[in-house]
């Protein structure tokens, strides 16, 4: 994170904890957070803080295709943690299920 002073506009707001680090550094950090899949979710800057980014902040900054991508990634996480989900085993399909208990 680079602390350096930016006019507002260049600058992200995270609520309600109303920390603000540069646009620049948020994306790169979201960027980073997206390539190693640690995204779940995407939160301030701050050490400690738990302030969850807005999506439309997100767009903004990963944009419209990486945003789509981020989201597949929490899904398959909440999935994942689902002891009755599973994913469809088939490469067209790739959908959620819910495992038969037979």
């Amino acid at each position: 994170v680079c602390f350096e002073n930016r006019p507002g506009r260049d600058c992200v707001l995270f609520t309600p904890c109303g920390h603000s680090f540069c646009k620049e550094c948020v994306g790169a950090f979201f960027k980073e957070k997206l390539r190693s899949q640690k995204v779940s979710p995407l939160t301030c800057l701050a050490e400690n803080c738990e302030s969850s980014a807005q999506q439309s902040v997100i767009i903004e900054l990963l944009g419209q295709k990486e945003f789509d991508r981020y989201e597949e990634i929490l899904l398959k996480k909440a999935i994942e943690r689902m002891d009755d989900m599973v994913t469809c085993p088939r490469i067209s399909c790739q959908k959620p299920s819910i495992r038969s208990r037979t």
